[in-house]
């Protein structure tokens, strides 16, 4: 949020809570962030007089879905079983916790 200057009087402290949700996920080039990773973020106030910059914040986005999932590879299969061999996916998106065949 982009507060203009002038808005608040001297001593003012603003707090803004914006869900994770609602974030779109954007660095300076405008390319999308990885979901799953820790990002650390500070902020730069200015006015006539001169500018503070914050302490650093780190916020960890949160999972997505997997991507690039190659199918299950058969490796060998009798009357009573099947033995396959499953790759995890190329971008996990954060931590896999199971897979179902």
């Amino acid at each position: 949020q982009v507060l203009e200057g002038g808005q608040f009087g001297p001593g003012m402290s603003i707090a803004t809570n914006i869900p994770s949700s609602l974030l779109h996920y954007l660095d300076d080039d405008n390319a999308n962030l990885a979901p799953a990773m820790i990002y650390s973020y500070r902020v730069t106030v200015s006015n006539s007089v001169g500018s503070d910059t914050s302490e650093y914040v780190s916020i960890t986005l949160p999972e997505a879905a997997p991507e690039s999932i190659s199918a299950p590879a058969l490796i060998n299969k009798t009357s009573t079983s099947i033995t396959v061999s499953v790759s995890p996916p190329t971008t996990p998106n954060g931590l896999i916790t199971q897979y179902t065949l």
